[in-house]
Protein backbone atom coordinates (compact mmCIF):
# COMPACT_ATOMS: atom_id res chain seq x y z
CA UNK A 1 0.00 0.00 0.00
CA UNK A 2 2.62 2.70 0.64
CA UNK A 3 4.80 2.08 -2.44
CA UNK A 4 1.31 2.65 -4.39
CA UNK A 5 0.48 -0.94 -6.01
CA UNK A 6 -2.77 -0.84 -7.60
CA UNK A 7 -3.66 -4.34 -5.83
CA UNK A 8 -2.92 -6.81 -3.09
CA UNK A 9 -3.53 -10.46 -4.50
CA UNK A 10 -5.09 -12.95 -1.93
CA UNK A 11 -5.94 -16.57 -2.47
CA UNK A 12 -9.17 -16.35 -3.60
CA UNK A 13 -9.98 -19.06 0.10
CA UNK A 14 -8.46 -16.60 2.16
CA UNK A 15 -10.47 -13.90 0.19
CA UNK A 16 -13.29 -14.98 1.98
CA UNK A 17 -12.07 -16.25 5.31
CA UNK A 18 -13.40 -14.84 8.27
CA UNK A 19 -12.35 -14.87 12.05
CA UNK A 20 -12.30 -12.95 14.87
CA UNK A 21 -8.79 -10.70 15.98
CA UNK A 22 -8.86 -8.88 19.16
CA UNK A 23 -5.91 -6.70 20.88
CA UNK A 24 -3.53 -9.14 22.66
CA UNK A 25 -3.47 -6.86 26.11
CA UNK A 26 -7.55 -6.78 26.02
CA UNK A 27 -8.05 -10.33 25.83
CA UNK A 28 -5.53 -11.18 28.37
CA UNK A 29 -7.87 -8.67 30.63
CA UNK A 30 -11.12 -10.66 29.95
CA UNK A 31 -9.30 -13.83 30.25
CA UNK A 32 -7.75 -12.93 33.76
CA UNK A 33 -10.91 -11.34 34.89
CA UNK A 34 -12.78 -15.02 33.69
CA UNK A 35 -10.28 -17.00 35.95
CA UNK A 36 -10.52 -14.89 38.91
CA UNK A 37 -14.30 -13.87 39.31
CA UNK A 38 -17.15 -16.12 40.79
CA UNK A 39 -19.60 -14.85 38.83
CA UNK A 40 -17.77 -16.35 35.61
CA UNK A 41 -17.71 -19.94 36.54
CA UNK A 42 -19.44 -21.81 34.12
CA UNK A 43 -19.94 -19.43 32.00
CA UNK A 44 -18.27 -19.32 28.16
CA UNK A 45 -17.41 -15.94 26.76
CA UNK A 46 -16.11 -14.65 23.53
CA UNK A 47 -14.01 -12.27 23.91
CA UNK A 48 -13.67 -11.49 19.90
CA UNK A 49 -15.30 -8.81 18.23
CA UNK A 50 -18.71 -8.95 17.49
CA UNK A 51 -18.69 -8.76 13.70
CA UNK A 52 -15.58 -10.87 12.42
CA UNK A 53 -14.36 -9.33 8.92
CA UNK A 54 -13.48 -11.17 5.74
CA UNK A 55 -9.70 -10.68 5.16
CA UNK A 56 -10.56 -9.05 1.75
CA UNK A 57 -12.35 -6.89 3.80
CA UNK A 58 -9.62 -6.37 6.75
CA UNK A 59 -7.18 -5.72 4.18
CA UNK A 60 -9.43 -3.15 2.55
CA UNK A 61 -9.85 -1.15 5.86
CA UNK A 62 -6.67 -1.37 6.54
CA UNK A 63 -5.66 0.86 3.19
CA UNK A 64 -8.98 2.75 3.50
CA UNK A 65 -7.15 4.24 6.75
CA UNK A 66 -3.79 4.68 5.19
CA UNK A 67 -5.66 6.77 2.28
CA UNK A 68 -4.85 3.49 -0.43
CA UNK A 69 -7.73 2.98 -2.68
CA UNK A 70 -6.33 -0.05 -4.49
CA UNK A 71 -8.35 -3.17 -5.53
CA UNK A 72 -8.18 -6.57 -3.31
CA UNK A 73 -8.03 -9.29 -6.22
CA UNK A 74 -8.88 -12.97 -5.07
CA UNK A 75 -6.77 -15.12 -7.41
CA UNK A 76 -6.74 -19.16 -7.49
CA UNK A 77 -4.31 -20.61 -5.44
CA UNK A 78 -2.63 -22.18 -8.86
CA UNK A 79 -2.56 -19.07 -10.32
CA UNK A 80 -0.89 -17.47 -6.83
CA UNK A 81 2.67 -15.90 -7.67
CA UNK A 82 4.92 -18.51 -5.96
CA UNK A 83 6.42 -15.33 -3.83
CA UNK A 84 2.77 -14.80 -2.23
CA UNK A 85 1.67 -18.44 -1.97
CA UNK A 86 1.04 -19.40 1.99
CA UNK A 87 3.14 -22.02 3.10
CA UNK A 88 1.97 -24.40 5.61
Amino acid sequence: MRDGRPAILLDEEKYQWRWTRGYVENIAAAIALAVVSEQAANRIYNVGEAEALTEAEWVRSIGHAVGWNGEIVAVPKDLMPRHLAERL
